[in-house]
């Protein structure tokens, strides 16, 4: 793996779906649709892998739904919409449904067993698995409607998202830096380190995983080994951000073999992933192998799910052509900056996934 050397929505409550004496309007009824399933999507699954969730808050939101869907039927049968947008308001709201049913169950087992929802998961992985199948398919049914689910109203990017990227490298004992490309082979005490700008605000996440399988994330990061970064999300257009520090290096350590970097960019904060990581650190720090793995298969699928493919291209004269690289000493060497050509401006991000050789 590594260490680092160096010299120098707000929640938007969904209406309360209990009683109502006349069908509501079509917008009303798409609106409570989006709002619930972002909720469940988001906030709920933040609490449930955080271990917060309790049985009566998904009951009330099972309620919600079935609140919803008898409004939906009206809907359908007074001929309010497009079958198109009546289909797809049904899809996101067989979803949701589907979701809190998967958590139901197992917050009920876990209180049949008088344990918490934590400690019930090393024994129900059926269970676990559904509810990660379950949140994919509905973080996917939100992407796939392509707004800000956050704040379905806000004014959208003129522009599309664009994220310059480069990732360099420089051997143990050299002073100039390399660039760092997929398929690299680098050495233990040889140097890395990844810098990026973005032509708007933009949520980054970047993860890295070791040939133990370990996940460790490198951004955001307030402390890593001790020193202080401040490495925080999100960050503001045209501002340039490079990982560990500007005048700091990732140094390889003894641990060989295959490695990847996993850099999300995305137009909003994705509180889903960051609750899965938050989840994985705890169960480390607990020290149970069973529930270590579990949490680590929910952060990958989060990494991956819905995000658009991004390569890295180096011919877009619309971009910027280079960018610096500072070593310890001060000297300052311009790359070719890459840049995320993708589906970055989705909800749901883009992903850029490099694998380098360390030997």
């Amino acid at each position: 793996m590594y260490k680092i050397i160096t010299l120098s929505l707000i929640l938007m409550s969904t209406p309360a779906f209990a009683v109502w004496p006349i069908a509501l309007s079509w917008s009303s009824i798409q609106t409570g649709a989006i709002y619930l399933a972002q909720q469940v999507g988001i906030e709920i699954a933040a609490e449930y892998l955080q271990s917060m969730l309790t049985p009566s808050k998904v009951e009330k939101l099972q309620q919600q739904v079935t609140d919803l869907n008898t409004q939906l039927q009206q809907a359908t049968a007074a001929n309010k919409a497009s079958p198109a947008e009546l289909a797809q308001t049904r899809n996101l709201l067989e979803k949701t449904e589907k979701l809190l049913a998967a958590m139901s169950k197992q917050l009920r087992t876990a209180h049949q067993q008088n344990q918490s929802l934590e400690a019930a998961r090393i024994h129900l992985q059926g269970d676990v698995k559904l509810v990660q199948n379950e949140l994919a398919d509905l973080r996917k049914q939100l992407h796939a409607a392509n707004v800000d689910l956050r704040q379905p109203f806000a004014e959208q990017p003129s522009a599309a998202l664009t994220v310059n990227v480069n990732y360099s490298y420089r051997r143990q004992g050299e002073t100039t830096p390399h660039q760092l490309t997929n398929g690299s082979v680098l050495y233990s005490g040889d140097r890395y380190k990844i810098t990026f700008t973005s032509n708007q605000k933009v949520w980054l996440y970047l993860y890295q995983t070791d040939s133990s399988g370990k996940i460790f994330q490198l951004f955001p990061a307030t402390k890593m080994f001790g020193r202080t970064l401040n490495q925080l999300n999100p960050v503001p257009a045209n501002e340039t951000r490079t990982v560990p520090l500007d005048n700091g290096w990732f140094i390889l350590d003894d641990q060989q073999g295959t490695e990847f970097l996993y850099l999300i960019a995305a137009p909003q904060q994705d509180k889903v992933l960051e609750a899965s990581y938050l989840a994985y650190q705890q169960a480390q720090a607990e020290g149970n192998s069973q529930l270590v793995q579990t949490a680590k298969q929910q952060l990958k699928a989060n990494l991956m799910v819905s995000r658009g493919p991004a390569g890295i291209t180096l011919d877009d004269p619309t971009v910027t052509a280079e960018q610096t690289v500072t070593t310890e000493d001060g000297s300052v060497f311009a790359m070719n900056a890459g840049y995320l050509a993708g589906l970055c401006s989705r909800p749901g991000g883009c992903i850029n996934v490099l694998q380098f050789e360390h030997k």
